[in-house]
């Protein structure tokens, strides 16, 4: 029998190995009739293709035939798809897309576009990841392993940084200025003077909303000789601020390159 595989389904229809069956068992098309139990048009039709073999035909002619069903469903199925196959490249890249980079949360929140054209989807959304092609791992800077909706947060953090004026930083200046900064960062009455206290020692602060699924709460990391601290504003709570801010300028204080605040308080991730 011929009905055994789907590289054979892709040239002919079912009603071809219908066909075959029937004349290997002498039958007419009246006879298989009969035996299902079907009208001959049905069974006409069937072979010619015209009808297609649902669940309860493929049951009969497996009994028919002592085959079983599932020989002429996948049949059907291998054929439906070679007639009707279509060209899913841009479903593959839409879904690259959304793999690489929080697609929706960048649209909603305006930091891109919401494109029609996938071609200016595309292009968006690796320039706002800092990629140069869709096949690349998400990174920022010289940490590889921080996942595509943390590297999308930072990459907005950058992007905010480059638009704050800050002083030339100077490393013995923020070390002298270390106990001033803390002082006022602890008290709640003057927290909100910390971003021009920091910006005149040279330290750009951005604060960036939060997004859904994100294990970042805080980063220091350098743009250019400037340190940047960025704290994401999930909750309104002043006391968790504070503490997230101390945390990433002692990461500047002990001259790191990169830090990362990472779920609970008091568990910091941090690179030399």
């Amino acid at each position: 029998m011929a009905a055994n595989g789907s590289v054979a389904a892709k040239l002919f229809p079912p009603g071809e190995f219908i066909r075959e069956e029937i004349e290997a068992r002498g039958w007419t098309q009246g006879d298989l009739a009969k035996i299902m139990d079907r009208p001959i048009q049905a069974v006409n039709e069937i072979i010619s293709g015209k009808r297609s073999i649902t669940v309860e035909t493929a049951q009969a002619l497996g009994a028919a035939f002592g085959t079983g069903p599932e020989v002429w469903l996948n049949l059907e199925s291998a054929w439906r798809l070679h007639q009707e196959r279509t060209d899913t490249t841009d479903i593959a890249r839409r879904s690259r897309l959304y793999s690489i980079a929080p697609v929706k949360e960048l649209v909603r929140r305006g930091w891109i576009e919401d494109a029609e054209n996938l071609d200016d989807l595309e292009r968006q959304v690796l320039d706002f990841m800092g990629m140069k092609s869709a096949d690349a791992t998400p990174s920022f800077e010289a940490v590889k392993s921080t996942r595509p909706i943390d590297v999308a947060w930072l990459r907005r953090a950058k992007m905010l940084a480059q638009g704050i004026r800050a002083k030339p930083y100077h490393r013995s200046q923020f070390v002298k200025k270390m106990s001033e900064i803390r002082d006022l960062v602890a008290n709640e009455a003057r927290v909100k003077e910390v971003p021009r206290f920091l910006a005149e020692i040279g330290v750009k602060l951005v604060l960036i909303e939060h997004l859904p699924g994100m294990q970042l709460e805080a980063a220091t990391f350098w743009l250019g000789k400037s340190p940047v601290v960025a704290i994401s504003m999930r909750i309104n709570d002043a006391e968790r601020f504070r503490y997230l801010l101390s945390d990433a300028l002692g990461c500047i204080e002990r001259g790191l390159s990169a830090g990362f605040m990472i779920g609970a308080v008091g568990h910091p991730q941090q690179q030399a």
